[in-house]
């Protein structure tokens, strides 16, 4: 098995490869089934293919080799909306996307096209800043069946030497119940399938994490972007971010929504996503070299636990704004919560009046040398924060400041407390 390990496959199909000096006259049977036609001859001692139509559970793969040899291989095959290895899937789960065919939203894949103009990508390069976050509005929709003069579009030569338009092919779907994102440089006409990529791939993948902390019981989107926690579909990498960088020196990017720590709080399900996903490029781009994940805040926390748990998935890690976990984060929340109550309760309760809290706290120097002191960061970090998780924590701080009310039971079927 290249795409998978022979026991995780998923969606019904595979890439496998057959190795034996004996291929002159070997048949490959899968459940009984002739497929000898998927496989092509890599070399003499080489038999590789997209095998199509397995059967949910366990299937028979065979080789019967020339001198009468046998080869055999069981393939556990599981269903593309999951589980492969999460065990039994949360319920209940809200499909978003209007097109999913059923109850684990599963559709048919999307692809559209996007460029870079020559002249937004000479604008980028003339005033380029490493601080700043790039340059937005650079992707334009591209149609292949009315696609702008080949001068107005920008050039970009890979890590290996390959010169190509930058034009981008954006892959949009459903695995896992939840929508992932491909993107790769693309010169539209050409073929392009697992055992003859693009020359100008490179054969890695660059998976990019969603910042922040957050469940949910439905579909999110999957990141995109640098820290970005979600983006609406449609949207698009800036110019210059670890995106455009990646896709212009060869790469492919990845997302999933159940990797995106802000929409999904499950290391198990984040890494299935990862795999299932992974597979799906190896067997519909080609065999992938390396994978390098990247992100910040929570992208950091999702590339370490990941990382961690299920070696494989990634060979190198871009670990940015680092957290090592979400349990030593919480703590430090609720000890903000409790400095604010012993110095008086001053945070505002209501968002809106954070300004002028701030305001007022920067002028009393006393407060604004006193409070870091305390607190160990800038004060505005834990009044935010404060803010931000500690009443989403505690429904009923009116009458028992940071606890839930015992009488009240969450109900999965309303998503109420009752």
């Amino acid at each position: 098995m290249i795409s998978n390990r022979a026991d995780l496959v998923s969606g019904g199909d595979a890439l496998v490869e057959v190795v034996s000096p004996d291929l002159e006259k070997a048949k490959i049977f899968l459940n009984g089934r002739d497929i000898s036609n998927a496989m092509v001859k890599i070399n003499d001692a080489t038999l590789r293919g997209l095998i199509k139509g397995l059967e949910l559970g366990e299937n028979e793969l065979k080789v019967t080799l020339g001198k009468g040899g046998v080869l055999r291989e069981i393939v556990t095959n599981h269903p593309k909306g999951g589980p492969v290895f999460s065990g039994p899937q949360v319920q209940p789960w809200t499909c978003t996307n209007e097109k999913a065919v059923d109850d684990k939203c599963n559709q048919p894949a999307k692809f559209e096209f996007k460029y870079v103009p020559k002249s937004q990508f000479d604008l980028f390069a003339e005033s380029f800043d490493p601080e700043s976050p790039g340059l937005p509005g650079a992707f334009l929709p591209y149609d292949p069946g009315n696609p702008p003069p080949s001068e107005d579009i920008a050039q970009v030569t890979t890590d290996e030497g390959v010169t190509v338009p930058f034009i981008v092919r954006i892959e949009t779907g459903v695995m896992n119940r939840d929508r992932y994102q491909i993107m790769s440089l693309f010169q539209p006409g050409q073929q392009w399938n697992a055992l003859s990529p693009q020359e100008q791939w490179n054969s890695k993948i660059l998976i990019h994490h969603g910042g922040n902390v957050g469940v949910s019981y439905g579909m999110g989107q999957p990141p995109n972007g640098d820290i970005s926690g979600t983006a609406p579909e449609g949207a698009e990498p800036l110019l210059g971010d670890s995106i455009s960088v990646a896709l212009a020196r060869g790469f492919v990017t990845l997302s999933t929504a159940q990797a995106n720590l802000g929409h999904n709080v499950n290391l198990v399900t984040a890494a299935e996503s990862l795999v299932m996903a992974k597979e799906h490029i190896v067997e519909q781009y080609g065999l992938v070299r390396y994978t390098i994940g990247t992100g910040c805040s929570g992208g950091s926390i999702a590339q370490q636990h990941i990382a961690n748990a299920y070696p494989g998935i990634y060979q190198g890690l871009i670990v940015q704004c680092s957290y090592p976990d979400v349990w030593t984060t919480a703590t430090q929340f609720a000890d903000y919560n409790l400095l604010n109550e012993y110095l008086g309760n001053q945070v505002a309760q209501d968002p809106a009046d954070l300004v002028t809290f701030v305001e007022s706290l920067l002028q009393d120097p006393v407060l604004a040398v006193q409070w870091p002191a305390f607190y160990g960061h800038l004060p505005v970090n834990p009044i935010v924060s404060d803010l931000a998780f500690f009443p989403s924590a505690s429904p009923d701080q009116e009458n028992c400041p940071g606890l839930a009310r015992k009488t009240e039971v969450y109900d999965p079927e309303t998503r109420q407390m009752a």
